[in-house]
């Protein structure tokens, strides 16, 4: 007769310090992206003061690698968020506070762009509108140059103000 082993159970929930080495690699990763993220801001600020259209479209494909890699980054964490409960009772509070403190680091640098963000969007709206006030201008001074250049037969203005 063979002995039968029991069933295994439910595997045993993770060690708290291999989490908590697993959380530390991944706030490595995502504040890693967040600096390089930063990085571009500070450029693409003077990309849009200097007015350079072409390159900035470049720099903000670059900006778009980042943000997918740190989108990627984020589902990382995700089983990680699941397991916090196990992770904050088998770590010690200098840890605890060590990933509140870099969580809360990382929250300003996502913070800083954003502002950094919003700044520049405003000043290429006020850009975007100034060069539609100058288009409307030249639109104008076409028209009027339609209406009051050369026109009729003999050569002459086609309107004239004659009661002067």
């Amino acid at each position: 007769m063979t002995q039968r082993q029991p069933a295994p159970s439910q595997s045993a929930p993770p060690d708290p310090a291999s989490l908590y080495a697993e959380l530390s690699r991944a706030l490595d990763r995502v504040q890693a992206l967040y600096t390089e993220l930063e990085a571009l801001s500070r450029s693409q600020d003077e990309l849009v003061e200097r007015d350079e259209g072409a390159e900035l479209l470049e720099h903000l494909a670059k900006r778009q690698v980042l943000i997918d890699r740190l989108t990627e980054a984020d589902r990382s964490l995700l089983p990680l968020r699941n397991s916090w409960d196990g992770l904050v009772r088998g770590v010690t509070e200098a840890q605890k506070a060590g990933v509140t403190g870099r969580l809360a680091a990382i929250a300003d640098t996502a913070s800083w762009i954003a502002h950094r963000d919003e700044t520049a969007a405003q000043r290429l709206q006020r850009r975007r509108d100034a060069l539609a006030e100058e288009l409307t201008g030249l639109s104008r001074s076409r028209t009027a140059r339609t209406a009051y250049g050369p026109g009729a037969p003999d050569g002459g203005p086609r309107f004239q103000d004659r009661e002067g």
